[in-house]
């Protein structure tokens, strides 16, 4: 995962320490993070990750991740959340194809129903 953060027309890429990805560490994020932006005088940040995706309900009925079905029930995302101090959150995700040479990023969409929390205000 990457963090982009910046203010005004400058922007500075970071990548999120290893100790957010863990289940049990995402819950202190929210509350690193508006510290992090305060500190660095930030007015926006996106973050940037790879993701698994698809279009089964089966993830859902059966309790499962989508990690866990089978790679021709999945499919991977590039997913970006851009976050400006004081508004909402924005979600943009891309289906990222592959070929035998290289890994393709296909056509950017934007999701309008964001369910997350995100740390909008700092």
């Amino acid at each position: 995962m990457l963090f982009i953060f910046g203010a005004e027309n400058e922007g500075r890429v970071c990548p999120l320490p290893e100790i957010f990805a863990t289940e049990t560490n995402k819950q202190y994020f929210c509350y690193v993070l508006p510290l992090v932006l305060r500190a660095l005088e930030a007015d926006w940040y996106i973050l940037v990750s790879e993701a698994w995706a698809t279009s089964s309900t089966r993830p859902l009925k059966e309790n499962i991740a989508v990690a866990e079905l089978p790679l021709d029930d999945r499919y991977e995302e590039l997913v970006a959340v851009v976050v400006k101090r004081g508004q909402k959150a924005k979600l943009f995700h891309a289906r990222i194809n592959n070929t035998p040479e290289r890994r393709l990023v296909g056509e950017w969409e934007e999701k309008s129903d964001i369910k997350s929390r995100f740390v909008v205000d700092w």
